[in-house]
């Protein structure tokens, strides 16, 4: 009977503890987050529940004829929805932090892993070299048999398979971490996205609770003022032509009136529908405003400043689009030093340029078909020529149809460049500005337009 000491027992028994603190640790975590995330995904069922009703009683109040108590009850409508979904992202946000985190974790574990599989084959490789260095004659002379100097030549070759099995064991972790990084840039994507979301539905929220206060300005809460507002048609067909149709990345925006001049342009050429290319650069031009506009300082590792403060900024073009955006530049004759693109939200990479917000790779995608329309050198920067590229490239999204559908899908794709759910509300907001662009249009078109040369 074997007895092994004392003290090996004890550091076994310690060992064992060990392990089996480290497994219902472990387990624990595990359990503890997939309670989280059915929690989420319940706060989400019904948080969706809430905002589908919402939706259908927005819908049933839009409905009814047009008097004050409607549209302010229509307007409260609206608050309680961009509420709840403002809830909803943040909800979203806080379950992709988490996700986050524990790939970052998996990370960090999976390039320990490599770098002591590297050492472990640094060894076997300075064992082999150590037994390769003794010539056969040498061996012999050493070993006292013959029976030990095969021994030593069966060893040789067992730390050969060793050093084949520990670089396979290293190409299959490299692998693995290959795998979690574009896992985790893909997380880094959604957080951005919806980061984006957030904002716009922040902004939305403002600007809803500003028109309830409006309306009770104009109206002073009395019916016959509220009429009256409606029916002063004239006026508002003025205001509308005269409204900035605000952009982003360019000095000077055009007025309403102009911008549908443009879109309608784009219309005949791409078959995308006026209002709906007047909605997804509004949506995009208060997306860049929100991100704030930058300079690319650094050509090799995309850094660069905020144009306001002056403040030092990562992740501002990735370094992969760089080339592409210096020779955009180059050849509209702009220095690339004082051009303005868009920040980074947070995780992601900035770098969008001019009102259609186009990366340097996907306006490149349609640099020739623009040069071709347009008959000289494109410019993210000028306005005819970012409306055209919206146009060319909702085009290619499905968006020509101009069925409501594929419009909103089009407009999911315009922003995250597939059709995420998540992002819904980004395709929905589009869908209800093409609405209030449409109605504006055909208040506006009562008159005749002014022309466009100047721009």
């Amino acid at each position: 009977m074997v007895v092994f000491p004392k003290k090996y027992f004890v550091v076994f028994l310690i060992s064992a503890i060990f392990c089996v603190f480290v497994l219902r640790f472990a387990f624990s975590q595990e359990t503890e987050l997939l309670k989280k995330k059915e929690e989420l995904e319940e706060k989400l069922k019904q948080i969706e529940k809430e905002i589908s009703q919402l939706e259908q009683e927005k819908s049933k109040i839009t409905s009814q004829k047009k008097t004050l108590q409607n549209e302010i009850n229509l307007l409260n409508k609206k608050i309680e929805t961009l509420k709840l979904e403002i809830e909803k992202t943040n909800l979203l946000i806080s379950d992709l932090n988490t996700q986050i985190l524990q790939i970052k974790s998996s990370l960090s574990l999976q390039e320990r892993k490599i770098e002591k599989t590297k050492e472990k084959i640094k060894k076997i490789i300075m064992e082999i070299y150590k037994e390769e260095k003794k010539s056969g004659i040498e061996v012999l002379l050493i070993e006292d048999t013959i029976s030990n100097y095969f021994n030593n030549l069966f060893n040789l070759n067992l730390l050969s398979q060793k050093t084949q099995k520990t670089l396979n064991e290293l190409k299959d972790l490299k692998e693995s971490l290959e795998k979690t990084k574009s896992l985790f840039e893909e997380k880094q994507n959604e957080m951005e996205n919806l980061i984006r979301i957030k904002e716009l539905q922040q902004t939305e929220s403002i600007e809803t609770k500003k028109e309830k206060t409006n309306l009770f300005n104009i109206t002073k809460g009395k019916e016959e003022e509220y009429q009256k507002m409606l029916s002063q048609k004239e006026k508002e067909a003025q205001e509308i032509r005269k409204r900035i149709f605000e952009l982003v990345g360019i000095t000077e925006a055009p007025t309403f009136e102009q911008a549908y001049e443009l879109a309608k342009y784009v219309e005949s050429i791409t078959g995308v529908r006026s209002a709906f290319l007047l909605a997804i650069l509004k949506q995009e031009s208060d997306l860049g405003k929100n991100s704030g506009q930058c300079y690319l300082i650094d050509l090799n590792r995309g850094t660069g400043k905020n144009v306001t403060t002056g403040k030092f900024i990562e992740r501002v073009m990735k370094p992969s689009q760089i080339p592409l955006f210096l020779d955009i530049v180059s050849k509209i004759g702009l220095n690339w030093q004082d051009i303005k693109v868009s920040c980074p939200m947070s995780f992601g990479w900035g770098g969008a340029m001019g009102p259609a917000q186009f990366i340097p790779s996907t306006w490149k995608l349609y640099e020739e078909e623009l040069r071709n329309i347009l008959g000289k050198e494109p410019n993210p920067w000028t306005v005819k020529d970012a409306f055209l590229a919206a146009g060319l490239y909702l085009r290619d999204l499905g968006a020509s149809s101009q069925k409501y559908q594929d419009e909103w899908r089009a407009a999911l794709k315009y922003f995250s460049g597939g059709t995420n759910t998540r992002y819904s509300f980004y395709a929905n907001s589009v869908m209800s500005f093409a609405s209030r662009f449409e109605n504006d249009i055909k208040i506006m078109t009562e008159k005749t337009f002014t022309s466009l040369s100047s721009f």
